[in-house]
């Protein structure tokens, strides 16, 4: 019975020993990640900011990544590769990712109105011009939609009291009464009310909030696993000297000047602009999304099985979602689709989806190369226009890092 133990131990020792020489020849193969952390230390101390960070995507899977500064401007904790960052209007492309799953599902169609989905969920009045305002054309922002809801529907205590949806809604009826502020369907007017009310139709024939509609239909099924909305971290500070000694969990966003604002209501835009701008993740995450859009320009799908990501949308879909509205993409300038800016490189004549998004606490950049098979993420939580200057730095350095022609955003 010993000697049986015995042989029983030493095989399952033996298994254990050609797993762990397996594990470590596939990592081997692996190629290595580039740290980008010294040409984001230089950047901060350039611009004066709390923090960055970075990560390109290539082949489905990170190949460069890196952090520098710290989460809260006097405090001492580093900001790491894993930390939350806010990423703002960025938000949209995923909004309308989400509205493609229902499109797919038959709940919505891109010609949907307002007027027909919103009739009855929630929305008395609604304005007959209403009817001639697509979904393609709210999320493509040439509904003719105001900029953002007054000012009045989105203060005030009743606000506080309401859930996000309950907000959403609240928009709507203030803003659906009325026809659009231009004629749909003709000039690009950028709009976070427009992406308010596409959020609300989502809501509407799904019977469920855009928060949780985006983790149950886009961040679950990408295996994202650390997305949220509003301000990344909890409030461990009151504001006073003391509060100087506790530690900081998560990033702070920061004003322009460099002013830390603590995590909480203040600290992001109120939760009804939840589908134009609230959501913040960690790179990892962020670059599984990029993979999704980046997986556009391949049919078989390789680099979605690399990084373990099952296909949300097919590849026609994708290529919608990245059509700008009413026109080819040309060497003309930048073109609005869902959620994207869309240009041609001037020189090497590829695709690149383009975003910046900022709450003016923070400020992000994903830039997605598709001929190039290449997406470059940057963020730093501070807001205001040197932190443009050094995500557009950033971004510039590294599509030369990658041997590429420099082509930073305008």
């Amino acid at each position: 019975m010993a000697t049986r133990h015995l042989l029983a131990l030493l095989l399952f020792a033996a298994g254990a020993l050609l797993s762990a020489r397996a594990a470590r020849s596939a990592d081997e193969r692996k190629p290595p990640v580039d740290d980008l952390s010294p040409l984001l230390a230089e950047s901060v101390t350039k611009h004066k900011l709390p923090g960055m960070a970075a990560a390109v995507v290539e082949n489905g899977r990170i190949t460069a990544i890196g952090a520098a500064g710290v989460r809260c401007r006097g405090h001492k904790e580093k900001i790491t590769v894993d930390d939350q960052f806010h990423i703002g209007s960025d938000t949209k492309s995923m909004t309308a990712t989400l509205i493609a799953v229902l499109v797919e599902q038959g709940k919505l169609r891109w010609d949907s109105t307002p007027a027909d989905v919103l009739s009855g969920h929630g929305v008395d009045k609604i304005d007959p011009a209403w009817r001639r305002v697509t979904l393609e054309e709210l999320l493509t922002h040439h509904a003719g939609v105001q900029p953002n809801p007054d000012l009045a529907t989105l203060v005030g205590t009743m606000l506080l009291k309401l859930t996000p949806r309950e907000q959403r809604l609240r928009v709507c009826r203030a803003v659906l009464p009325k026809p659009p502020a231009h004629e749909p369907g003709k000039d690009f007017l950028y709009s976070n009310t427009g992406y308010i009310i596409a959020g609300a139709m989502a809501e509407a024939v799904a019977d469920d909030s855009w928060e949780n509609l985006m983790v149950r239909l886009v961040f679950k099924p990408l295996g994202i696993e650390h997305a949220g909305f509003g301000a990344p971290g909890t409030a461990t500070t009151t504001g006073n000297e003391s509060s100087k000694t506790m530690p900081i969990t998560e990033p702070w966003g920061h004003q322009s000047i460099g002013v830390p604002v603590p995590p909480g209501p203040d600290a992001d835009n109120p939760p009804c602009l939840g589908p134009a701008g609230r959501v913040h993740l960690p790179l990892a995450d962020w670059a599984r999304y990029a993979t999704l859009h980046l997986s556009a320009e391949q049919p078989d799908d390789r680099d979605l099985r690399e990084a373990g990501i099952k296909p949300l949308l097919p590849v026609a879909m994708l290529r919608k979602l990245h059509t700008p509205f009413g026109g080819p993409i040309d060497r003309s300038g930048m073109k609005y689709a869902m959620g994207w800016g869309v240009r041609q490189l001037p020189k090497s004549g590829g695709i690149e989806l383009t975003h910046a998004g900022s709450n003016t606490f923070w400020y992000a950049v994903i830039a997605i190369r598709l001929s190039e098979n290449r997406a470059i993420l940057i963020v730093t939580n501070q807001g205001g226009d040197q932190a443009a200057r050094a995500c557009n730095q950033v971004e510039a350095a590294l599509v030369k890092r990658a041997g590429h022609l420099v082509e930073p955003h305008k």
